[in-house]
């Protein structure tokens, strides 16, 4: 506790830094939470720090609501467990040189390692949890706190009898997050999320709009659905097909680099196209996804409809040219739009993420300052 306020080191700022666009960013620097060391390293000064503490009480506090035990792991992780789990060349991962172990950006596998040691079923349902530094090669650290190389965060396993017992523990780790968002007066919204390198049979996140955020969060005109971009699911809406041709007609197209402007020169529906999206795999085999001319191809969507790894092609350099077919088809294909009406505008969210749903129930939240989270 902070006695005298005249002691208090507060280093604030008449300007902020001039790389700094979010304003968490900025009011951070400028008041004195927050320093940088390096490119995504930041320390908290006392005031910040307190800030920390407190919110990580308040996270502690609804942890322990659930009956969820609070461990304390090892920054420092053998790199034969995630060796085993299949994650350890995650281009993420920090490696230390010349030795077998990373720095991991989560605790999955240590957990499961002590998990090792759970001797019967009657001794489940199991809830474990702990606050810990988290690594990322971020290549791409910005706006403060919300993309970093070093964080600290909450993550919580569950292990469980069976099926059932793993859906008690993924709901009661929801309601949890839902009174911890709620205690720290945030707007914010759960929706169904990509689970990403995480796995699992279904992942939840917990967005909070932000002008400088990670994820694209989108929501219904009527107010009553919200989805992160990637896994943004609706109903399609009809489209309009011009006139049946009894023959493909070619049709040049120099200059046309979109699905909207093709659909100005031809004078149709954008719904009434179709679009090629290559994918290549891992193993370099190529996989043309094709979509209908309206909709988009999230990568995350391609991936799970690939058994590997996979990126968007890229062109080399090489003339670019683009020839269409105007040719008719059927009308089964899919589009997107919001369920009772159109998608309102997107807002970017900066993210806290309720980790997928598997074996062993993962939960996690960022402690971050009133101002931030990662």
């Amino acid at each position: 506790m902070i006695a005298r306020a005249s002691q208090l080191y507060l280093p604030t700022l008449r300007d902020a830094p001039a790389d700094a666009e979010a304003i968490s960013h900025k009011l951070l620097v400028r008041a004195g939470f927050i320093r940088q060391v390096s490119a995504g390293l930041w320390s908290f000064t006392p005031l910040g720090w307190r800030v920390h503490r407190k919110v990580e009480q308040i996270i502690r506090d609804e942890m322990e609501a659930i009956g969820a035990q609070e461990w304390f792991a090892p920054v420092l992780t053998p790199a034969e467990l995630w060796e085993k789990t299949g994650r350890l060349r995650i281009p993420e991962i920090f490696h230390v040189e010349n030795t077998d172990y990373i720095l991991p950006l989560t605790h999955e596998e240590t957990f499961a390692f002590h998990a090792r040691e759970l001797q019967s079923y009657r001794e489940l349902p199991q809830s474990w949890y702990h606050f810990q530094t988290k690594d990322r090669n971020e290549p791409r650290p910005r706006a403060g706190l919300i993309r970093v190389r070093e964080f600290i965060m909450k993550d919580s396993y569950s292990f469980d009898r069976d099926e059932a017992g793993l859906d008690v523990s993924f709901k009661a780790h929801g309601r949890a997050y839902h009174t911890i968002f709620q205690r720290c007066g945030l707007e914010y919204y759960e929706v169904e999320a990509e689970s990403g390198m995480m796995g699992g049979s279904g992942s939840f996140d917990f967005l909070a709009p932000s002008g400088s955020g990670e994820n694209t969060l989108v929501t219904c005109e009527n107010g009553d659905f919200a989805a992160d971009l990637e896994v943004a699911r609706s109903v399609p809406r009809a489209p309009t097909f011009p006139a049946r041709l009894e023959a493909p007609d070619e049709i040049e197209t120099p200059g046309i680099t979109t699905i909207e402007a093709l659909a100005d020169l031809l004078g149709i529906d954008a719904a009434a196209t179709s679009k090629a999206m290559p994918v290549v795999k891992d193993d370099g085999m190529v996989v043309l996804a094709l979509v209908r001319g309206d909709d988009r191809l999230e990568l995350s969507s391609g991936r799970r409809s690939t058994p590997t790894p996979a990126r968007w092609a890229r062109w080399d350099s090489r003339e670019r040219w683009s020839r269409t077919r105007r040719c008719a088809r059927d009308s089964s294909s899919p589009a997107r739009t919001a369920p009772g009406g159109t998608f309102a505008a997107s807002r970017p969210a900066a993210t806290t993420r309720r980790a997928s749903r598997t074996s062993a129930c993962r939960s996690r939240a960022t402690a971050a300052s009133s101002a931030a989270a990662r």
